[in-house]
């Protein structure tokens, strides 16, 4: 990329040179059919490198953005639920969308800027040519412009970055506001309460970037000036310093103009840069504190294989859970339990008493505090590991269900007709191509295709948090006394925390959970 921005200056320089060189022709009356060739050729020879350095610097620094978001999404893919202990969804999502797009936009103006930067310097070794004290005169000038932006563009970043935290806090009242919608329209005083602090926020983020960026619009009109008075000053003091200065003037002021044009190009550019750098480093912060939790867990263990698992087992389990928003913390264990294939385990215990926090170390998605776990008496190395997680088939009770239906083989989705039609949803969704032709249902109705694209994955475990809460009275009873026995009679282990007391006799265990312990 270096090496065609410095082709594409030496070409804008050599356009300069033969422009200046057929005007004192004609001047002098004489023929200039050769510089119009030289003129022509140069011309090409700046079109071909100007589109070769814009394609392929394009192409390099897209690539190194789509594969950085990868590597962004991966760090998070690896990490264990905990991460959203110091990463909100809403950063994550802002970052991965809004920072790159602003990174990837300012790629094209960061090659013009490198194609301006080598214009100017052959056409400062050009002007040295024509006036080494016009060359010297222009090159301080250069440097005092230049020394000057560096001090304004470190106030300027800061007003940015804090102008980019203000944004993040915009960005979650938005997700809160559309989260809570319902909320919000039923009563006007919380939504003129939610408005007046969304708005509040807004405007600070407004505020901070006009200023950053009234003050860059300042300094560059500043540095304008200051260029325009060096050319001001090549026309009207250089002549009195050099008696042979008159012959080259007109060369001087045009390229010393064109070197102008070419700078100020630069300092129109740099304010999308200076928000692409303050982006940059926000991409660069999450990165290392994603690497930093990810490397916090050990890494994924390749050889841990788990092949018609028949017993799982917990081993003096316990996770300690420390809330960010308050002082105390949760403890969970220690817990030693066993669960075998092809019987029913019902988890039952009052809010808050770990239930959900004992399926999520038992999926892997917390990493216990001590203890360990084993299947078929196979040591799990890494509860983590995606050879672990695929035990389980899962319907967490905040879940989401995806309109396609990734992962699941031609042979499973043949049945899912017949499944839909067990789960009595016929009249109300299919599947056509690989996916549910809706998704628009009730939460219960949801959460059935939910189970049934669990069923679909046909793996050992099914676990279910809460997954009855949500079906009226009738279905209810028909997920405990037909569902359930299905669910067995495929041989799996079917984990539910469940508060239906009526129903538990359908369970062949009661796991009961209090204050974190085992009862």
């Amino acid at each position: 990329m270096c090496l065609f921005s410095a082709l594409v200056g030496l070409s804008g320089a050599l356009i300069i040179a033969v422009l200046n060189q057929a005007a004192g022709h004609i001047i002098e009356n004489e023929s200039s059919t050769f510089e119009f060739f030289a003129f022509v050729f140069c011309l090409a020879f700046y079109l071909y490198f100007y589109q070769v350095n814009n394609r392929e610097s394009v192409k390099s620094t897209q690539g190194l953005i789509y594969r950085f978001r990868l590597n962004i999404i991966q760090l998070v893919l690896k990490s264990d639920l905990s991460i959203f202990k110091f990463i909100s969804k809403n950063e994550i999502q802002m970052r991965v969308t809004r920072d790159t797009q602003m990174v990837s936009q300012a790629i094209v103006t960061i090659v013009t800027i490198g194609q301006s930067t080598a214009i100017v310097f052959f056409a400062l070794i050009y002007l040295a040519t024509l006036s080494w004290i016009a060359s010297i005169l222009m090159l301080g000038f250069l440097l005092v412009t230049l020394s000057i932006f560096l001090q304004v563009e470190k106030k300027a970043t800061a007003e940015l970055k804090a102008s980019y935290t203000e944004d993040s806090k915009t960005f979650e009242f938005v997700a809160e506001f559309l989260a809570g919608f319902q909320e919000i329209k039923m009563s006007s005083k919380r939504a003129k309460g939610f408005i007046e602090d969304l708005v509040s926020s807004a405007r600070k983020s407004r505020e901070t970037r006009e200023e950053s960026l009234i003050t860059l619009g300042k300094t560059f009109s500043f540095l304008q000036i200051i260029l325009y008075i060096a050319v001001g000053m090549l026309i009207f003091v250089v002549p009195v310093l050099s008696d042979s200065f008159s012959d080259v003037v007109l060369k001087v002021t045009t390229t010393s103009l064109f070197m102008v044009g070419s700078f100020q190009s630069v300092f129109t550019s740099l304010p999308m840069i200076i928000q692409a750098e303050a982006s940059a480093k926000q991409l660069l912060s999450l990165k290392s504190t994603l690497e930093q939790t990810h490397n916090q867990t050990n890494s994924e263990d390749a050889k841990d294989q788990y092949v018609n698992a028949k017993r799982l087992a917990l081993h003096g389990i316990t996770y300690q859970y420390q809330s960010l928003e308050e002082k105390r913390h949760f403890d969970l264990g220690p817990i030693t339990t066993t669960f075998e294939a092809g019987k029913v385990y019902f988890i039952r215990g009052q809010n808050g008493s770990g239930k959900t926090t004992l399926i999520r170390v038992l999926l892997g998605l917390y990493a216990p505090t001590k203890g360990f776990i084993t299947v078929d008496d196979q040591l799990v190395n890494q509860p983590s590991s995606s050879a672990y997680r695929d035990l389980f088939a899962v319907v967490f009770s905040d879940f989401f269900l995806f309109k396609k239906l990734y992962g699941i083989n031609q042979k499973s989705l043949d049945e899912g007709q017949s499944l839909i039609e067990m789960f009595q949803l016929e009249e109300k969704v299919s599947i056509l191509n690989n996916q549910f032709d809706t998704i628009h249902l009730s939460t219960g109705q949801r959460k059935r295709l939910g189970l049934l694209e669990a069923l679909l994955e046909d793996k050992q475990f099914v676990v279910l948090d809460e997954w009855a809460a949500d079906q009226d009275p009738e279905f209810r009873k028909y997920f405990y006394q037909v569902l359930i026995p299905y669910i067995k009679g495929l041989g799996k282990t079917l984990i539910a925390i469940s508060h239906d007391d009526r129903y538990f006799d359908v369970a062949d265990e009661i796991i009961t959970i209090d204050e974190g312990k085992l009862v």
